[in-house]
């Protein structure tokens, strides 16, 4: 499945200042690291989805653990743990909850979770990815399925220029990002 011109522009906007070293977009994930997940825990990506993000959760960079987005599915890895994926189609909601030393993510979906394991030790850093995956994962849904992007009102909505969250007007700082307004 192919991604609009339109969509790969709100993402490339979305992830612009966000300041996530271990995330990639599109052409700017390094081909070692792309490959190393593919081989790792994405082998089923079809040659008709296209690569949208990709986040290296390994020490030493070689992207074998972590999580892989498409234009249609998660693909995820656990260190020590077998690899797996979930239809962005299907995705209901994802929550968090931090750990001490890790942040445990659910993907939840009408059949169940895919449980992903962030071991950045910053809770608020993990947000950040978080909520950058979730924002991703509306922008490919609402485009696939034809349906108005859940940002779009009449009204303009203001945004987080950091991370480009919303927010409210009376806000002092982004409270994923931490952008000053």
């Amino acid at each position: 499945m192919s991604l609009s011109e339109q969509q790969k522009n709100d993402i490339l906007n979305l992830f612009q200042g966000a300041g996530v070293e271990k995330l990639f977009l599109f052409e700017q994930a390094p081909d070692d690291k792309l490959n190393n997940a593919r081989e790792s825990y994405a082998s089923l990506m079809k040659d008709d989805e296209v690569f949208v993000l990709l986040y290296d959760d390994t020490v030493f960079g070689s992207a074998n653990e972590g999580f892989l987005l498409t234009s249609s599915r998660l693909f995820q890895k656990n260190i020590a743990e077998q690899g797996a994926f979930i239809n962005i189609a299907n995705i209901t909601d994802i929550t968090v909850k931090h750990r001490l030393l890790t942040s445990n993510v659910l993907v939840h979906s009408e059949m169940g979770a895919l449980n992903m394991t962030l071991t950045e030790s910053s809770s608020r850093k993990n947000d950040i990815v978080v909520h950058l995956l979730q924002r991703t994962i509306e922008i490919l849904k609402n485009t696939n399925s034809g349906a108005m992007p859940t940002n779009t009102n009449v009204t303009q909505k203001l945004q987080c220029r950091g991370c480009g969250a919303g927010r409210q007007n009376a806000m002092d700082a982004c409270e994923y990002c931490g952008t000053r307004f």
